[in-house]
């Protein structure tokens, strides 16, 4: 008959996986037991270290790491750590009572604390159940019911330091009761202890001096020479944890090393701490090597990615540090009071042993992490801000150099879009500066006039341009928004008047360029032609200068960023590729035939006017005007109409609110006619093409020039000439009579 257990401790976890060590009396069964038990057969799980003698105060710092050899996971559920003398006797016992099951490879690791004081690196706490491991020796063994899963005798131990199961080898249930296959442990981990709780053990062989073990086979080390690694950063005086919790280091390889035997200390030719491992600690270069007084970011101020556990024992004022191998001291440095909580970080970019000698080349970290503490332990520091003297600048590489200022002449305005179509002014605007020489421009001031100038670029960088490049300057960068600039655009946010309008540009209070110009074509740049870039020859930029020819972006023409094309010749204009000569009409070759001055709508896009065309002409630079309004036909495209046309000229050519017209060919949203005592004419710059006045309109209703009546230049200003039609248009829906782009049908 199985006597039953009695229990002498119950500690309940409040954890998320709900478990609990339940203490018992060694030896003892029952049917429960053995029911949770079942399955689990002997060697299912392995003891692979302990740890019975930390360093110190051993109470709540003992462990037991248990491992699953097999290929499935193993329950836990029952699972019981018994700790006894070697002989037998003196049994104390705990036991697991969880629903979780301990994977394939992986390790458990049993630690004699609460749950409360359970550290990171312990799975399960089961408190003061098996009272204190022996320091001289000690059996430990796990059970389920009856059935003993794994036993294992450890001898005298050393203060510090765990006994693993050698880590060149599989733990197994027969292999790890031989003695001679257990070792003291020599890798530090989180307690600044030797061990490596819920890990791979150090293997007990140890390699010759300068080889390391490396998945499995024996290597020589790559051992750090000179300018091979380089500290990066320093955190001696942390402010969110204790000193001796939150101190640590960052070392920078710059090659392909091992850093087994790497010696490091506070004073040259003193050792504090030396990296030994039977494994191979390689690393890359390019590899930031965090070394850390504790490697459990729940107490050491939230460092989550600490390599290595050395306790430096850091000075918070006028201290040093230094990183050698084999006596040889590979880099040092020395290094006054860091702020608290701050570390201090060597500039980015003098990542050498010889530059972090120099103390003006390091500064505070700004970088917040973790708790609350400023570094960037493992990742590249951010670069420190130094004073610059006059009259020099820091280049791209970090050095400071002298600045090339640039001459007058170098710096010349070139284009100017002052009034583009495809955009609003407020995005679409731009002007572009042809750098003539390598100048630096550092302190470029741009504006529409010295006294209304903003300047650029005031920081220490030093903004080189190389001659012949020519620089964009955009209201907006955003192409996507601007109209298609370049994707290189130098944002500026003031505005540029249409006409008249001016552009300044200097440096540090030197004036490079100025230019004005009194008027600026709708969608084109004013452009300068390659001969006339002079700073002396462009100043009425509007005289020397013409609308800009090429296609850009979404419709817009200029050459934003690049060389200008030749101007056009005077009264030529652009067809596909080519120029030509614009035919100007003449006198008699257009004229007004309809108008709707008065539209039964509310939008004031439903005004229109109709024009008859009498021969093959061009409308560039023709003009419509009624009062002060006015509307030019400019731009650089021809824009040709042909004998026997009747064009449209509206508000607006939506629809929606132009009172459905069946079409239209142009929009002149800047004109509106008056309802009576009106007036319209057509011009070109040179003569009066035609002109029409009513004294009343009629709402709803078009005036039209009688059907079939001819229109003699000037004569159909003739009141009697004219009639109101009774056709509607639009459907009807909006009660307007008019013939829009047809022939006019009243008598």
């Amino acid at each position: 008959m199985r006597r039953p257990c009695p229990l002498s401790v119950s500690v309940p976890l409040a954890t998320s996986t709900a478990l609990a060590f339940v203490a018992s009396l060694g030896g003892c069964d029952d049917d429960h037991r053995g029911a949770v038990c079942a399955g689990l057969q002997q060697g299912d799980l392995v003891i692979s270290e302990v740890m019975a003698n930390p360093s110190g105060v051993d109470d709540d710092r003992e462990w037991v790491e248990v491992h699953n050899p097999g290929s499935h996971e193993r329950p836990l559920t029952g699972l019981e750590l018994v700790y006894s003398t070697v002989d037998g006797s003196d049994a104390r016992g705990s036991r697991l009572s969880t629903a979780e099951a301990l994977p394939a490879g992986a390790y458990a690791v049993l630690g004699g604390m609460s749950d409360e004081a359970r550290p990171s690196y312990v799975t399960h706490a089961y408190g003061d159940a098996l009272g204190s491991l022996g320091n001289a020796s000690g059996r430990l063994t796990l059970r389920c019911g009856d059935q003993v899963i794994d036993d294992v005798v450890y001898p005298e131990t050393t203060d510090g330091s765990s006994r693993g199961f050698d880590g060149d080898l599989p733990p197994d249930v027969l292999t790890n009761d031989d003695p001679e296959r257990w070792c003291e442990s020599r890798t530090a981990f989180v307690t600044g202890d030797r061990g490596s709780p819920g890990a791979r053990n150090d293997v007990c062989a140890q390699p010759a001096t300068g080889r390391c073990q490396e998945n499995g086979l024996e290597r020589d080390a790559v051992a750090p020479g000179e300018g091979d690694l380089v500290v990066t950063e320093v955190h001696p005086n942390p402010s969110v944890v204790p000193d001796n919790a939150g101190e640590w280091v960052e070392v920078l390889a710059l090659a392909d090393v091992d850093l087994n035997g790497l010696e490091l200390g506070r004073v040259e030719g003193t050792v504090a701490v030396t990296l030994a491992s039977s494994h191979c600690l390689r690393v890359s270069s390019g590899t930031y090597v965090v070394i850390a007084s504790n490697n459990d970011a729940l107490n050491n101020g939230g460092v989550t990615n600490v390599d290595f556990v050395a306790d430096l024992a850091l000075s918070n004022s006028a201290g040093g540090l230094f990183v050698g191998h084999s006596g040889t001291v590979i880099d040092a440095l020395q290094y006054v009071s860091p702020e608290e909580g701050t570390a201090i970080a060597l500039d980015p970019r003098h990542l050498t042993p010889e530059a972090n000698d120099d103390e003006a080349l390091w500064c505070p970290a700004t970088n917040t992490y973790g708790d609350g503490d400023r570094g960037t332990p493992g990742s590249a520091n951010m670069p420190c801000r130094f004073p610059v003297p006059e009259g020099m600048c820091e280049d791209h590489d970090g050095t400071l150099r002298p600045m090339v200022p640039p001459a007058v002449g170098d710096l010349v305005v070139t284009e100017v879009m002052a009034d583009p179509a495809a955009v609003t002014d407020a995005v679409g605007e731009w002007f572009e500066v042809y750098v003539a020489a390598d100048v630096d421009l550092n302190g470029l001031e741009i504006g529409t006039a010295p006294d209304r100038s903003i300047a650029l670029w005031t920081d220490s960088s030093c903004r080189h341009v190389s001659g012949g490049t020519h620089l964009l300057f955009a209201r907006s960068a955003l192409s996507g928004s601007n109209g298609g600039l370049p994707a290189n655009a130098i944002p500026f946010d003031f505005g540029l008047a249409n006409d008249p309008g001016s552009l300044f540009i200097g440096v540090n209070g030197i004036m490079q360029d100025e230019v004005a110009w009194s008027s600026s074509p709708t969608g084109a740049s004013l452009q300068l032609e390659a001969a006339d870039v002079d700073p002396a020859l462009n100043d009425a930029l509007a005289e020397v200068a013409c609308a800009g020819t090429v296609v850009y972006g979404q419709g817009d023409r200029g050459s934003p960023g690049t060389s200008n094309l030749d101007c056009l010749d005077e009264g030529e204009c652009w067809e596909g590729a080519n120029t030509r000569a614009a035919v100007t009409p003449l006198l008699g070759d257009l004229y007004i035939n309809e108008i709707m001055p008065n539209p039964n709508t509310a939008e004031p896009g439903s005004e229109w006017l109709e024009v008859a065309v009498t021969a093959d002409v061009d409308l560039n630079h023709v003009f419509v005007a009624s009062g002060a309004s006015r509307f030019t036909f400019g731009g650089v495209d021809c824009i040709p109409v042909r004998r026997g046309e009747l064009l449209v000229f509206a508000r607006s050519a939506q629809s929606t609110s132009n009172g459905d017209l069946p079409r239209v060919d142009f929009v002149y949203a800047s004109i509106s006619l008056t309802n009576s005592s009106g007036s319209l004419e057509l011009r070109t710059s040179n003569a009066l093409l035609d002109v029409v006045t009513w004294n009343t309109s009629l709402n709803g209703r078009s005036r039209a020039l009688i059907a079939g009546l001819a229109a003699p230049a000037l004569d159909n200003d003739d009141p009697v000439h004219w009639c109101h039609p009774t056709v509607a248009y639009g459907a009807g829906a909006n009660g307007n009579f008019g013939t829009p782009g047809e022939a006019n049908t009243c008598p």
